[in-house]
């Protein structure tokens, strides 16, 4: 444990290196290393908290946003938004969000939301947290109408990420106060990390071998950094790495290929150490 010597400052942040940022008063930043040394000021906020750059409404609802750190910039879309100081990256560089939707039984107090989102800004999961629970209770009943006290018989605070994403929050009740925490189990019916496949691969004997296309990834531009093809002898075969295109080529020539042969291919989409599913086989003869 560490102490501190923040004087004015306040609200806590977490930078992507373990270190501790402090917002004071005038709006400066401060940066401290994890044993409490001043590392760095700041006028504004820095980009390893994150900054938001653009947001926006969506015509079919819901809101976009792009917030921008040192290394990627994220464009994120949600139903509800993203409250703009609480975005923050774990440390395998997974991105997390808090946004408050309406409860079931009325528009106040709020549930918080935590949005999970992969390096190529897809949504994952999220996270309700439980709703804040209140009473109403006439205090000048039976004598004096309309004296009305909103008592929390259960709330809940704002989500904190810790820095391997799990949830915090804490959980106060008439008679007791609690930290609460949540972490994320991967479900198989979550949308998997890494971009979406590529698509209409097509395969056509050219003067050189064989000349494949196909449809970029949806999120290329952004976080593809290129594709990976694939070439197997037989349908459903074992298939070799023959390519690994650069970053927004999205076409290959396999020189490779011999006279009255018939090959067959897949192409996935790369970012980063993960991998988009492939496309479907195609087939062509040289």
């Amino acid at each position: 444990m560490y102490t501190f010597n923040v004087g004015d400052r306040y609200l806590r942040f977490q930078g992507n290196q373990g270190n501790l940022f402090f917002l004071g008063n005038g709006g400066k930043y401060y940066k401290y290393s994890p044993t409490g040394e001043l590392l760095a000021t700041y006028d504004q906020k820095p980009l390893e908290l994150g900054v938001l750059k653009s947001y926006g409404s969506l015509p079919e609802g819901g809101m976009e946003q792009t917030v921008a750190y040192e290394d990627v910039e994220f464009t994120v879309s949600t139903p509800t938004g993203i409250e703009e100081d609480s975005f923050v990256r774990d440390q395998t560089g997974f991105l997390y969000g808090t946004g408050k939707v309406d409860t079931p039984s009325n528009d106040w107090p709020w549930r918080y939301r935590v949005y999970k989102f992969d390096a190529c800004s897809k949504a994952l999961s999220q996270l309700d947290l439980p709703e804040t629970k209140t009473q109403e209770i006439d205090r000048g009943a039976p004598y004096i109408v309309g004296e009305i006290e909103t008592v929390f018989l259960e709330e809940y605070g704002p989500p904190v990420i810790g820095p391997d994403g799990s949830v915090y929050s804490w959980k106060r009740t008439p008679d007791t106060d609690s930290i609460l925490k949540w972490i994320w189990v991967e479900s198989p019916n979550d949308p998997q990390p890494g971009p979406d496949a590529p698509s209409e691969l097509t395969v056509q004997p050219s003067i050189d071998g064989l000349y494949l296309t196909w449809g970029a990834s949806p999120q290329d531009p952004g976080c593809v950094d290129g594709y990976e093809v694939e070439r197997a002898t037989s349908a459903g075969g074992i298939y070799t790495t023959v390519k690994t295109t650069d970053r927004g080529v999205v076409k290959f020539t396999d020189t490779g290929a011999q006279p009255g042969s018939t090959y067959f291919y897949k192409v996935r989409a790369k970012s980063g150490s993960t991998y988009s599913p492939y496309t479907a086989e195609m087939s062509g003869s040289k």
